[in-house]
C-alpha cells in the first residue's frame, strides 16, 4: 500500500481532474465505479479500511 504522502497527492491530482473535466464528486464516482460515500472519504483522508483503498487503486488504473 502506499504511503500517506502518496495517497494524499493522487487525491489532489484526481480533484484537479475533475475540476479540469468538469466533475462533480458523484459524477467521477460513478464513473469509476466506486460508491459516492467511499470516494468523498478519499477526498476527505478518512480512508482507514484496506479494501475501500483498493478501490482508489482500480480508480487510478
Amino acid at each position: 500500500m502506499e504511503t500517506l504522502n502518496e495517497i494524499k497527492q493522487m487525491m489532489e491530482n484526481m480533484t484537479i481532474y475533475m475540476s479540469i473535466n468538469g466533475y462533480t464528486k458523484r459524477s467521477f464516482a460513478k464513473a469509476t465505479g466506486i460508491s459516492q460515500n467511499t470516494f468523498t472519504a478519499m477526498t476527505s483522508g478518512k480512508i482507514k479500511n484496506e479494501k475501500k483503498s483498493r478501490a482508489l487503486h482500480r480508480a487510478s488504473d
